[in-house]
């Protein structure tokens, strides 16, 4: 997964006229398949080809996490980590969607097996499945 600056690209300050990635995400022993981002917040929900879910965040020059994404000096992969036997998942995921609903934070995962799965990102537990691997 790549994160680019298309402002910088716009101001012209690459002198090459070529627009670099801001950084380049590739997790150990895993591949990025989709993401989400999460409203209102510089996080991004990944779904991996292991079935597990990932967060990265956009950071800013010092790395610390960045609300407004202008300042976004890189993408950074942050150690929260959901494995697919948590999610009771079977398979890749191969998109996911993000819906915060007041208090609720929920991550819908679908995976290439057809099954899905929701997790609530504040209680972190698995609120249901569809067609997934039985516990």
């Amino acid at each position: 997964l790549e994160a680019w600056s298309l402002a910088a690209a716009q101001r012209g300050q690459h002198s090459s006229g070529m627009v670099e990635p801001l950084s380049t995400l590739r997790p150990e022993g895993d591949q990025i398949r989709c993401c989400a981002a999460l409203p209102r917040d510089p996080i991004l929900v990944l779904g991996c080809a292991s079935g597990a879910l990932r967060w990265a965040a956009l950071v800013n020059a010092g790395g610390a996490p960045t609300p407004d994404l202008r300042p976004a000096a890189a993408l950074r992969l942050l150690p929260y980590r959901v494995p697919i036997e948590e999610l009771r998942g079977a398979g890749e995921i191969c998109s996911v969607a993000v819906r915060s609903l007041g208090p609720l934070h929920l991550v819908l995962a679908l995976y290439d097996s057809g099954g899905l799965s929701i997790w609530d990102i504040r209680a972190q537990g698995l609120i249901a499945t569809l067609n997934g691997r039985a516990k």
